[in-house]
């Protein structure tokens, strides 16, 4: 899933030529200490934080206070990618940039839980379950094709590994009929080690 998917408009962000006061109430504005700095043509200038600004008069520009960060993400990137600079930087905000790093939104950690809550189905119908696997080719297929067979709709898949070279999988599927699962399972010697039904919302 592409950044600009998620990408929003409504983020704190001052022009270069703003004074201390109006970054100091942009920031109390979206309960943060930070601001993406933009010049007038909407081009990204850095951030500036709120640390920075403590002891300046409230009449100067911010200008001189705004450094170009290296956590910034440009809109085709992957929002996994995002993930990782919000693990490494733990900034609020995200600027997005166009190729020409031209600020075209922000993403925030909220923005990203909202994009991982699509991508694992949780807000559709269906059951999620778990199966143990060995950790090597070939052993997801079984599954795959275990569910066709069963006309059973994979809405998303998720591995972990586990610590005896094997590989916990977590699959949501767009049935609510766990006798079928089970029954189906069965057929192929393999035990569903975790199942639970979700109302989506």
């Amino acid at each position: 899933m592409k950044i600009k998917r998620w990408s929003v408009q409504d983020f704190p962000v001052v022009k270069d030529s703003a004074t201390v006061k109006e970054t100091l109430h942009k920031m109390r504005q979206y309960q943060t200490n930070e601001c993406i700095v933009i010049d007038d043509e909407g081009y990204f200038k850095g951030v500036v934080n709120k640390e920075d600004l403590i002891d300046m008069d409230l009449s100067l520009s911010i200008s001189e206070k705004a450094s170009l960060p290296d956590f910034f993400v440009h809109e085709d990137d992957n929002i996994t990618h995002a993930l990782l600079l919000f693990l490494e930087h733990q900034e609020p905000y995200l600027p997005v940039v166009d190729e020409n790093l031209k600020v075209v939104g922000a993403v925030s950690l909220h923005d990203f839980l909202e994009a991982l809550i699509e991508a694992l189905a949780i807000d559709v119908p269906g059951i999620r379950f778990s199966v143990i696997l060995e950790d090597k080719p070939g052993e997801l297929k079984k599954i795959v094709d275990l569910l066709s067979r069963g006309n059973i709709n994979i809405l998303s898949i998720l591995t972990a590994r586990e610590v005896d070279g094997r590989r916990e999988v977590f699959i949501k599927v767009d049935t609510e009929n766990e006798k079928l699962l089970a029954d189906l399972f069965d057929t192929i010697g393999l035990k569903i080690e975790n199942l639970e039904k979700e109302e989506g919302f």
